[in-house]
């Protein structure tokens, strides 16, 4: 999706890393935006909403957001400590 990257323009340069670890989806008439962490949830509502809606209505997506934290991933079997 074209969303990110027509964001990462649009906010200021100290936040630009975390977007790129953003994952949006489309689902039905939202688009889901999934933040590694709770922190960047509230980074993210506090300075992104504004442009991801803006860029969202000039894709033609819906401009309906949920916001979430991702799921955390399950450690592997045997994965040893660095």
């Amino acid at each position: 999706m074209h969303l990110f990257f027509l964001v990462y323009w649009l906010v200021d340069v100290q936040h630009r890393r975390l977007v790129d670890t953003l994952i949006a989806a489309q689902q039905d008439d939202r688009i889901v935006i999934s933040c590694p962490s709770a922190a960047a949830l509230q980074i993210v509502q506090t300075n992104f909403a504004i442009h991801l809606q803006r860029v969202l209505e000039m894709l033609g997506l819906p401009t309906i957001i949920r916001y979430r934290v991702m799921p955390a991933l399950p450690m592997a079997r045997g994965a040893t400590a660095m």
